[in-house]
């Protein structure tokens, strides 16, 4: 419902200047700015993703270390 209040009352057109390029892109104030939410939010979950790829690699890991020492333990128990 803001999303579309917010498009409502933001009718008015703004160029924007691409800088390393020499063109420009002219839209929506509404558009550019939720545009921009959406972007951010795709990259905040890819990068939280690839933080939470990395603690289950390392977790994965541990666990591998740790039922070896568990074997190695019941062994030495055995004996």
């Amino acid at each position: 419902m803001f999303a579309t209040v917010f498009a409502a009352s933001n009718k008015s057109l703004i160029t924007l200047y691409l800088w390393p390029f020499d063109s420009a892109l002219t839209a929506p104030v509404w558009l550019l700015i939720l545009s921009s939410f959406i972007i951010g939010g795709l990259m905040s979950a890819i990068l939280l993703w690839g933080q939470w790829l990395a603690i289950r690699a390392k977790l994965w890991r541990l666990e591998g270390r740790f039922n070896k020492l568990h074997a190695e333990a019941d062994k030495i128990a055995a004996k």
